[in-house]
């Protein structure tokens, strides 16, 4: 009750305060507990649809992404790619995913139909897989990019948490 109390009056959570304290195993541990969203998008629509297309063509791939979604039995979490490097982005709240999305979409100038999926943090290792770093919550004011030694250390407790006992 008081862990949801203070996430409202601060707009943080748990996840978020963890990674800006300098103890890195407590934050790899509030990690592999949490929920984290990653945001996907449908294979062939990664560069975003022409804003300028028809209602009617706009409503087929929204049909079309929608399917492809509900039959789709794997996804590959959406990356940002910058200077040649790849970048996972993870968000901690919805609403934080949410604003992201609409940022993202002013900024491009093309309409995305980002899906958001939710996994829990102690699974989340596969999909640090092929990425330079992770960034949570990108454009919001909660962002903030793990830094190497830290993400290196994420990765190693992960690894550690899923070889162990469960």
């Amino acid at each position: 009750m008081f862990e949801k109390l203070k996430n409202a009056l601060t707009g943080t959570d748990e996840l978020i305060r963890a990674m800006r304290q300098p103890d890195s195993e407590k934050f790899a541990e509030v990690f592999a507990r949490s929920t984290v969203l990653f945001l996907q998008v449908p294979p062939g629509y990664e560069n975003g649809i022409d804003p300028n297309i028809s209602q009617e063509d706009f409503l087929a791939h929204i049909r079309a992404g929608a399917q492809d979604i509900a039959q789709r039995e794997q996804f590959t979490p959406f990356r940002h790619v910058c200077d040649g490097r790849k970048a996972l982005l993870l968000f901690t709240q919805l609403d934080l995913a949410t604003e992201f999305a609409k940022a993202y979409v002013h900024r491009v100038k093309r309409m995305i139909a980002f899906g958001a999926l939710g996994i829990q943090g102690r699974i989340a290792l596969r999909l640090f897989n092929g990425v330079d770093s992770v960034v949570f919550n990108p454009l919001t004011k909660h962002e903030y990019e793990l830094p190497p030694e830290r993400f290196a250390l994420l990765k190693q407790c992960l690894r550690t948490m899923a070889d162990g006992p469960q």
